[in-house]
């Protein structure tokens, strides 16, 4: 778990949590586990890292913008249009094409190879290879706070639903991160 002023703890039973010694003093928005490596991001383009969850380190800086949400394939997205990506969660790349400068809330990823990101206004993006982005029309335009998939099989085919949720109880679906319906 992550907060204001670097503040991380860490748990094995979700009962008992212990704090760890800060490696940043400044905001950190979220944390997620991906390429075997606990990662946290934040304000000001903070990225940690830490491969056990009790010593952390710091990645070099790619950006200045705060990152708001993190995938754990390692893409961190977050203000003002902020995209980074990274192979091994140490070293991190800025996006080589983001259509927008909306700040960016959150992430998902499907197994089928397709990143949807959401934000302010009503901004939707859809990537196939989390650097190069494409803009889509939500038909809304609330700031979007979260997105996620669900996957369902039949007849030995994986399909996926798109689910975004946001400000004044907007809800929207997708089948396939284009054409989105509301709720």
């Amino acid at each position: 778990a992550v907060g204001n002023g670097g503040k991380m703890f860490r748990a094995t039973n979700f009962n008992t949590w212990t704090a760890i010694t800060p490696v940043v003093n400044l905001n950190l928005h979220a944390a997620d586990y991906g390429l075997a490596k606990f990662v946290a991001v934040g304000a000001g383009g903070s990225i940690i890292y830490s491969t056990d969850s009790k010593i952390w380190t710091q990645s070099a800086k790619i950006t200045t913008q705060n990152l708001n949400a993190l995938q754990p394939l390692a893409i961190a997205v977050g203000d003002n249009g902020a995209i980074v990506t990274s192979k091994d969660a140490i070293t991190w790349t800025a996006a080589s094409s983001v259509p927008t400068s909306a700040h960016l809330y959150g992430i998902t990823f499907t197994n089928a190879g397709t990143w949807v990101a959401v934000g302010a206004g009503g901004t939707i993006l859809t990537s196939g290879d989390g650097l190069t982005w494409t803009a889509q029309n939500s038909g809304s335009t609330a700031d979007l706070k979260a997105v996620g998939s669900i996957a369902s099989f039949t007849n030995n085919v994986t399909s996926y639903q798109f689910i975004v949720v946001g400000a004044n109880g907007t809800i929207l679906s997708s089948p396939d991160a284009i054409t989105w319906t509301a709720h």
